[in-house]
């Protein structure tokens, strides 16, 4: 039994004419990749700087409320007003 072939022909260019291609730069990609890990590392910044100074306002706080205990028991905490 014969076997029949296939039209590659047909296949590989009739159909892929009017489809449109999306294809990436690496130009493109690389820009776009960037920006968004800037702007991921941008806000975590942003976030561990916040945290830290919430981390200060606490600290200065306790050490306001335990000022006069900490003086009675030796340890001398200045904290400028």
């Amino acid at each position: 039994m014969p076997t029949r072939r296939k039209n590659h022909c047909l296949r590989n260019s009739n159909a892929r004419i009017n489809r449109p291609t999306y294809r990436r730069t690496e130009e493109w990609t690389s820009v776009v990749g960037l920006f968004v890990l800037a702007t991921i590392f941008f806000f975590l910044f942003i976030t561990f700087a916040i945290f830290l100074y919430w981390i200060y306002l606490f600290v200065i706080g306790q050490l306001k409320e335990l000022g006069p205990f900490l003086e009675r028991v030796g340890i001398l905490v200045r904290i400028n007003k």
